[in-house]
């Protein structure tokens, strides 16, 4: 198996951006996420709801193997959640 590995080519590390969103799931539905990623087709999102012991959150999850691509969607995704 090493050596199939050495074989193998090379590529760019997959990046994440964790974004709390901070409300859950159906309050992130109204957040522009089908815009951000026709913006971004670079850039796989996705929403992970999830109760903290208090109440139930979400967590977008944003991922690319572009460093300056990844913090651009970052940065609308972050803008996209303050307009609500």
């Amino acid at each position: 198996m090493d050596e199939v590995v050495k074989m193998l080519p090379a590529s760019a590390p997959v990046l994440s951006e964790t974004i709390e969103a901070n409300r859950g799931e159906g309050g992130t539905s109204r957040v522009p996420a089908a815009d951000v990623q026709k913006a971004f087709p670079g850039v796989r999102i996705g929403s992970y709801p999830y109760h903290d012991g208090q109440k139930f959150t979400t967590r977008l999850v944003l991922r690319s193997r572009d460093k300056q691509l990844l913090a651009a969607a970052r940065s609308a995704m972050d803008q996209a959640l303050k307009n609500l």
